[in-house]
């Protein structure tokens, strides 16, 4: 059990605010949503690595590229100016 107590760390609301550069108060309101687990500690909110972790991931959008459906458009006729 101590090894995997050992193995656990945590960030504050702030260190993930840094890293995703944004406001604090936005990853508050996403831990009020329940988009990002958190604990408390006292009056401190804690992420720990592994929630944080599996937030990106559910988070993580895929571009399709969907080739098949490209279309050229025609150039469109300027105005004609006076």
């Amino acid at each position: 059990m101590k090894k995997q107590l050992a193995k656990l760390s945590f960030f504050t609301r702030e260190q993930v605010a840094q890293i995703l550069q944004v406001n604090p108060m936005t990853v508050y309101r996403m831990i009020q949503r329940g988009q990002l687990k958190a604990y408390k500690v006292g009056t401190d909110l804690r992420i720990s690595e592994e929630d944080f972790n599996q937030f990106l991931k559910q988070s993580l959008i895929h571009a399709k590229a969907n080739t098949s459906t490209l279309s050229v458009s025609k150039p469109r006729k300027s105005p004609k100016t006076r």
